[in-house]
């Protein structure tokens, strides 16, 4: 029973190992780095750099300063949870958010980008809820 225990804990990577792989897709999408681009940066193919954001491979202290001093971000960083669920993240659409949101602060308009976005949230939301009481 113990072989078979240890055997399972083999296949599945540890929820730990998950997460530290997610905040590191999660940066290297936020830096604009590619996958191929992050691996060259740190020495590694890319790869190994996508076992990584999988989980399947462990990331030891080490690697995940490698990788913090990159994109800029802590090594604690790696190891607390998302603020979203692994279902709620589209990282292609967060990707593309994070892109233009750099572009607006490049061009000193990052403060109106986010006042404007926000207003059309609150009128779609709006018109929904009317919509939905009209019917």
């Amino acid at each position: 029973m113990r072989d078979r225990i240890r055997k399972d804990h083999k296949r599945r990577p540890h929820p730990v190992d998950v997460i530290a792989g997610r905040n590191l897709k999660l940066a290297r999408s936020r830096a604009g780095f590619s996958q191929e681009r992050l691996g060259k940066a740190v020495g590694l193919t890319f790869q190994q750099i996508q076992k990584y954001e999988r989980g399947a491979n462990r990331m030891s202290l080490s690697r995940a300063a490698e990788f913090a001093a990159v994109p800029g971000m802590s090594v604690a960083d790696f190891f607390e949870r998302p603020p979203v669920s692994a279902g709620d993240f589209d990282s292609a659409g967060y990707s593309r958010w994070s892109a233009l949101y750099r572009r607006a602060q490049a061009a000193g308009i990052a403060s109106e980008v986010t006042r404007i976005t926000r207003a059309i949230i609150d009128l779609s939301s709006k018109n929904y809820n009317n919509c939905r009481e009209g019917q």
